[in-house]
C-alpha cells in the first residue's frame, strides 16, 4: 500500500471522504462529443518523445474509456460489435478491476 487514495469512478456527486471520481457518465459522454484534436496527439506524441517516455492510451485510443468504464448506458457495457479497434486478447472484457493496457502490442489485457 503506497498510501495514496485508490479512486473509483462512479457517478455520484457527494462522496464525502470517499476517494471517488464522480460523475463517470459525465466524462464519458465528454470523451464521445470532444474527439481528440490534433494539438492533443502532437503534445501527447511530443510527450513520449522527449520527456517520460510513455503514451496517454486515452488519446491514441479513445474508445477505451467506454471499453474500461462503460458506455453511460444502463447496460453496462459498450460493445457494438464493431471490435473496438485495436487488438483485443478477450481478457480486458472479463476484468473485474483494472486494464492494462500494452502500446508496443496494442493489447489490453486484466491487472
Amino acid at each position: 500500500d503506497d498510501s495514496y487514495p485508490d479512486l473509483e469512478v462512479n457517478d455520484e456527486v457527494d462522496n464525502g471522504s470517499a476517494p471517488n471520481i464522480g460523475r463517470v457518465s459525465v466524462l464519458l459522454e465528454w470523451n464521445e462529443l470532444d474527439p481528440v484534436s490534433d494539438f492533443e496527439q502532437t503534445r501527447n506524441d511530443l510527450i513520449f518523445e522527449n520527456w517520460q517516455h510513455n503514451r496517454n492510451p486515452f488519446i491514441d485510443h479513445p474508445e477505451f474509456a467506454a471499453e474500461i468504464y462503460g458506455s453511460g448506458s444502463d447496460d453496462g457495457g459498450s460493445d457494438d460489435g464493431d471490435g473496438g479497434g485495436g487488438s483485443d486478447d478477450g481478457n480486458a472484457e472479463d476484468c473485474d478491476g483494472p486494464v492494462l493496457y500494452d502500446p508496443e502490442d496494442d493489447v489490453r489485457s486484466c491487472a
